[in-house]
């Protein structure tokens, strides 16, 4: 397990905000980030978040924030940011409009305007078609530890969960409308922890392990009421993306860089940056894809194999990948960037 994936954790987010407290600027793997100072913005109106060109200002969003730990998009124009400890903010073009239950925002995502989760460390907060938040759930129990993760796809949500066993993980499933533990219903050694999912659908999904070795486990749910493996194969499981019009799967293998599979489980390298880490893969379609990582690396393809790579000047560890009307925008931890111009 990777040191910046194990900040997912709302366990080490708080220490991570409590360090950069004290020490005024926090660094994450040797990169530049620094934490800002800004108290959050207080819930119950708009705030707003344009420049005098009526454009995103991104560093307001990121002070707004103040620690990001997951983003999802609804449209080129509306987006969530969980914010850790300090809620989850819901940007438009009107403006921020933050929330909080009271435990924190860890991870978010939507599958459409009208049908978005949110996870405290246990709480799965759902927002509809009527808008505003119901607790839906909880995924995880007494014996296990926060939410390490939440994907939604073809109608499917997953979550993982870690568990203080080292090295066992739990995965949770949507169910008829219930979160349910999936962890007595597959049997493929699933001993590690779960950062990031590929859903494909309401029994199906792609599943990094972070484990000493690292795999990807490619599962299905069978009418017998049992987790199917379909394809298991030895990579590292930084990151995950899959696009749905072509169903090619794009995997970080660590320092190996991006694997790909054109949806039939047989993956082959595509590419591996000099220097860095791919933290996060992330595209509009399977023709126009993007990655981030360490030191400041931003990557895109057009998905016939090739990758166009360029760096941030300040060798920022950027884990984050989203569209914002029609351009795209990165970010690490603690500030928000305009993707830089591919060469």
């Amino acid at each position: 397990m990777t040191a910046s994936r194990s900040a997912r954790s709302p366990r080490f987010g708080v220490l991570l905000v409590v360090l950069a407290g004290m020490a005024g600027s926090t660094g994450c793997s040797g990169n530049t980030e620094t934490s800002s100072d800004a108290t959050p913005i207080a819930p119950g109106a708009l705030h707003s978040a344009l420049d005098a060109n009526g454009d995103v200002d991104w560093n307001a969003v990121a002070a707004a924030c103040q620690t990001l730990y997951d983003v999802a998009t609804v449209s080129e124009t509306e987006a969530y940011f969980a914010c850790g400890e300090h809620g989850l903010l819901h940007l438009t073009p009107d403006g921020i409009d933050p929330w909080n239950p009271g435990a924190g925002i860890y991870y978010v995502k939507a599958a459409s305007a009208s049908d978005v989760r949110a996870i405290t460390c246990h709480d799965v907060y759902h927002r509809g078609l009527l808008g505003g938040w119901s607790k839906e759930g909880t995924v995880g129990d007494q014996t296990s530890g926060c939410a390490t993760t939440l994907g939604t796809g073809g109608g499917g949500w997953f979550s993982g969960v870690w568990h203080p066993v080292p090295g066992y993980g739990e995965l949770w499933r949507l169910e008829g409308g219930k979160w349910v533990g999936q962890t007595s219903k597959y049997n493929f050694g699933l001993d590690g922890a779960f950062f990031k999912l590929a859903v494909i659908g309401k029994n199906e999904a792609i599943v990094p392990v972070t484990s000493p070795s690292g795999f990807v486990v490619h599962a299905k749910f069978d009418p017998f009421d049992k987790w199917k493996v379909v394809n298991q194969t030895r990579l590292g499981g930084e990151a995950v993306w899959r696009a749905s019009d072509t169903r090619a799967v794009y995997v970080s293998s660590g320092f190996d860089g991006i694997f790909s599979s054109k949806g039939n489980d047989v993956y082959t390298q595509e590419w591996d940056p000099a220097q860095g880490v791919v933290l996060e893969i992330w595209g509009r379609s399977g023709r126009e894809i993007y990655a981030v990582g360490r030191q400041g690396l931003f990557a895109s393809s057009k998905g016939d194999g090739k990758w166009t790579e360029t760096r941030m000047a300040n060798g920022a560890e950027l884990e984050f990948i989203w569209p914002w009307n029609g351009k795209v925008v990165v970010a690490d931890r603690y500030n928000m960037y305009p993707a830089p111009p591919q060469p």
